[in-house]
């Protein structure tokens, strides 16, 4: 985000979308850095979760690999070579499903005689029969929960980009509650405190914005947007330091990134260092001919 000094919020929240659901960590690891070779991010939510509560993932359908609706067309082709890759490593008798992918390694490390079934006494069945009925009900009601959770984060999307921004960050504080950890929904989250902070000159929404986004970058993943947002937050607190730090490691992560340039520029202009600030107004327009607000600020400048 770039302005001639009132701020100017253009930044669409990204829709995430599923790509595949497996059975295997170490599968959807693979994967994620398949498509991270072929410059997609791929973001997995159950990641930590898978690691200490297994039984929550089997509730939800598996491990998911999740990327931006915008990246489906290209992720679909590198999902069928994961595919391919992944049958080669799977026994004859194991089938792959569409829908989720059963890594066959583990089942054919496990000896045949431990995959039969022991004999059960009477009480030893019955007392099977009321566990499995009991996680049965556990995972219908976490499964119910995690669709209520998606349906609202996807409002609160909806919500945020229609800039009803109390709606958006109500909607995404419940989906936190029903279990959303991921850093995306931290990320959204803080977009919309400092959507509203800016249309309410709000420094506690600035503050609110600047720990979600801080929480964001906890969980991961960690991309330029993150940075070039907190750093345009700081910059709206008057905190300059620690603005030019956020952009400049937005610009580590992404040389390319033309609003970070821009918005570092706007700061450099600030604090009076006008060669500085050229300079990274002039990157901003070889990366985005046709920024029109780059080329006002120049045009200040100069």
């Amino acid at each position: 985000m770039s302005d001639t000094g009132n701020a100017i919020l253009t930044w669409p929240l990204t829709l995430m979308i599923t790509l595949v659901t497996l059975s295997s960590l170490n599968d959807a690891f693979v994967l994620r850095s398949m498509l991270a070779a072929n410059e997609i991010r791929a973001f997995i939510p159950d990641e930590n979760t898978a690691q200490v509560d297994w039984g929550y993932i089997n509730a939800i359908g598996g491990i998911r690999v999740q990327i931006a609706e915008k990246d489906s067309e290209k992720a679909l082709s590198i999902l069928s070579e994961f595919k391919d890759n992944l049958k080669r490593d799977v026994p004859e008798s194991v089938e792959l499903s569409d829908d989720i992918i059963f890594s066959g390694t583990k089942l054919a490390e496990i000896p045949l005689e431990t995959q039969r079934a022991p004999r059960q006494t009477s009480l030893g069945v019955a007392l099977l029969v009321i566990f499995s009925l009991a996680l049965i009900v556990e995972c219908a009601y976490l499964m119910l929960r995690e669709h209520e959770r998606k349906e609202i984060q996807s409002e609160a999307v909806i919500a945020s980009n229609a800039g009803d921004y109390d709606l958006a960050i109500a909607d995404f504080n419940r989906a936190i509650q029903l279990g959303g950890k991921s850093g995306w929904i931290y990320f959204d989250l803080g977009h919309a405190y400092l959507a509203r902070g800016t249309k309410n000159e709000s420094t506690s929404d600035y503050d609110q914005a600047i720990a979600d986004f801080g929480k964001a970058l906890e969980l991961g993943p960690i991309y330029e947007d993150i940075y070039d947002n907190r750093g345009y937050a700081y910059r709206q607190k008057g905190q300059r330091t620690e603005a030019i730090g956020d952009y400049n490691q937005a610009l580590l992560l992404n040389p390319k990134d033309e609003s970070s340039y821009a918005n570092r520029g706007i700061i450099y202009d600030d604090l009076g260092s006008y060669d500085l600030a050229i300079a990274d107004y002039n990157r901003a327009l070889e990366l985005d001919p046709h920024d029109e607000i780059t080329y006002i600020n120049r045009a200040r400048v100069y």
